[in-house]
């Protein structure tokens, strides 16, 4: 009896473990979360980005260490039962930037026969931005949590999402004209 009992820790330890190294952990969890080093952690509020599902809030943070500065652009919301929140990264948040428009272009020149056709781009964490047309029209979204279900943002069109992350942007580079 002790044997299997055994055996059913040691499997259960090393099916927590295994759990635990397929979770991917995004930049900013790791910045904050070095045990035994001091971190500041610094919000700036930023205006709310209008969707379908409701008002998503968002901000800049600034993570702080003795060793460094990192920059990040946050978004929280979804429904009443469902709220969602995404870190980004300043180097991401370019990445995206530059994503976006690509992908803006190509809505302007669909040519398909397809009947639904997904254009996306996906940072390291699983935020996703894009669009999907159906024969009617183009639906613009944001992803917030790659593996969650029922955490797309509907927006009612790709200049929200172009006004966000450009003024995040900004955000960013006023905050580090200023303290340097």
């Amino acid at each position: 009896m002790k044997i299997i009992m055994s055996a059913i820790m040691v499997l259960f330890c090393y099916c927590t473990i295994s759990a635990q190294e397929g979770k991917s952990t995004s930049t900013f969890e790791k910045f904050v979360s070095e045990t035994g080093s001091l971190t500041i952690i610094e919000y700036y509020n930023l205006p709310e980005i209008i969707a379908y599902t409701g008002e998503l809030q968002t901000w800049i943070l600034i993570a702080k260490s003795p060793e460094e500065k990192s920059y990040f652009y946050r978004i929280s919301g979804g429904s009443q039962y469902n709220n969602k929140t995404v870190t980004i990264t300043e180097k991401d948040l370019v990445e995206i930037i530059r994503a976006l428009a690509i992908i803006i272009k190509h809505s302007k020149n669909i040519k398909t026969n397809s009947d639904f056709l997904v254009s996306r781009f996906t940072t390291e964490v699983g935020f996703q931005v894009g669009f999907n047309y159906v024969k009617n029209g183009i639906q613009w979204f944001m992803k917030l949590d790659g593996n969650g279900i029922g955490d797309t943002i509907i927006l009612n069109d790709e200049d929200q999402i172009r006004w966000s992350l450009d003024r995040a942007k900004k955000k960013i580079d006023d905050l580090k004209a200023l303290q340097n």
